[in-house]
């Protein structure tokens, strides 16, 4: 019988972090051949409110999940916990995606590499890309709280504003 406390068995604990080279590579093997042989090549993306997720995105879900695992008193925590979960990391996602469409814009435009911008030109396009940002947003984080909603939106204003002072 296996040693308990060799690495790998470190994922049966409460403390597991959700790093992977905790994870036995004779068990990572196997699950990777499994997951080829279920899914072959019609491997499809994971569909959350009827949008693919990204590799990122499902990292967050998770990072919540294993969270919310650790800090449950009982063996499983309750559904609503799980739900607030869910909507913490949908709306984590939702600001993640709006403020890399913000950065990436003006970035493009009058990053560090990038030739002098006129402050009306570059007022301009932080309008314009502040308001699809916040869209994006908006489009994406609906699940939870109403208030949780909006003070995360609130959060993604004040990061929008912090980048803009960089520009």
């Amino acid at each position: 019988m296996r040693d308990r406390n060799r690495v790998g068995f470190a994922v049966t604990k409460k403390n597991y972090d959700g790093k992977i080279n905790k994870i036995e590579s004779d068990f990572r093997a196997m699950v990777n051949k499994f997951v080829r042989f279920v899914f072959d090549e019609e491997l499809e993306a994971k569909l959350i409110n009827q949008r693919p997720i990204t590799a990122p995105e499902l990292k967050t879900y998770f990072g919540v999940y294993v969270k919310m695992f650790r800090s449950s008193d009982s063996a499983f925590p309750k559904a609503m916990t799980m739900l607030d979960a869910t909507a913490e990391a949908n709306n984590r996602n939702s600001y993640d995606l709006a403020i890399n469409h913000y950065k990436t814009a003006l970035e493009n435009v009058a990053g560090k590499d990038k030739p002098f911008v006129k402050e009306t030109e570059l007022r301009q396009l932080h309008d314009r890309v502040s308001q699809e940002a916040l869209d994006i947003f908006d489009e994406r984080a609906t699940m939870g709280a109403d208030d949780v909603i909006e003070k995360t939106r609130n959060t993604l204003i004040d990061q929008i504003e912090e980048e803009k002072s960089r520009y």
